[in-house]
């Protein structure tokens, strides 16, 4: 007498396709991963099916001792259910497939949590970063409209005159006030490093005592050559005051 089983599938999926948990992916041998999927599968869209482990051995192409032997791996799991046996004739071995999808979000939340987790999804995150490409124009002249947008950035952030200003006002006005002074339409060095060494000055002599300084510069010939960016007026700063006798001015504080 051939022996047969009944699988109900109560694991709540969707109809018309088999789904399966990572955990079960990720936990299980060969052997049951396949039946497990099977079992999902014949149980189809209703929920329930009766087959035999002859015919599942067939399906898995092993021998009906594998099906038995891995059935009971899988109770053992508790990822399906044996609830008895039914009928007297020809008694069927009924399972169901349990639902598992709690412990599976469960699971994966907390590992998705931990410290090595997020320190690869930061770094996946980076490395699949994607940077637009221009389709209309050739890479030549991307490169070099590039150049010309960086030029013209710049220049209008120098120059104060399309860009609004932004940051320190003492540090705005000290800028525009240098070029003036000097009759400098660009200052020599990037704008951040001239708004860095302006911040610098600052702190080093005060806005008035940079201000005195930049008029000392610009009287003298030899100096008004030679400061073209605020890095070089604050290294040259104290030798400029004290050759033009400013330092005792009692507005330059070092």
């Amino acid at each position: 007498m051939q022996e047969e089983i009944k699988i109900q599938d109560e694991s709540g999926d969707k109809e018309f396709f088999s789904m399966i948990p990572n955990f079960i992916v990720n936990h299980s041998s060969h052997w049951e991963k396949s039946l497990y999927l099977t079992l999902k599968r014949i149980a189809g869209e209703k929920g329930s099916c009766w087959t035999s482990p002859d015919n599942l051995a067939k399906i898995e192409k092993c021998s009906p001792n594998r099906i038995r032997k891995t059935l009971e791996q899988l109770v053992r799991r508790k990822w399906i259910e044996k609830v008895g046996k039914k009928g007297k004739t020809k008694p069927t071995n009924e399972y169901i497939i349990v639902n598992i999808w709690g412990l599976n979000s469960e699971y994966y939340s907390k590992k998705e949590s931990s410290p090595d987790e997020q320190s690869k999804r930061k770094f996946t995150q980076r490395t699949k970063k994607v940077h637009p490409v221009n389709l209309v124009t050739s890479p030549r002249e991307t490169k070099k409209n590039t150049k010309e947008d960086l030029l013209r950035r710049t220049t209008s952030a120098d120059v104060g005159e399309t860009k609004p200003k932004r940051g320190n006002e003492d540090i705005n006005f000290l800028i525009d006030f240098f070029k003036d002074t000097l009759n400098l339409k660009l200052l020599d060095g990037t704008v951040a490093e001239n708004r860095r060494y302006c911040w610098l000055a600052l702190r080093k002599f005060k806005k008035e005592g940079v201000k005195m300084i930049i008029k000392a510069a610009a009287q003298d010939d030899f100096w008004a050559n030679k400061i073209t960016s605020f890095k070089s007026l604050y290294y040259k700063g104290v030798q400029i005051a004290s050759s033009l006798k400013v330092v005792n001015n009692n507005i330059i504080v070092l």
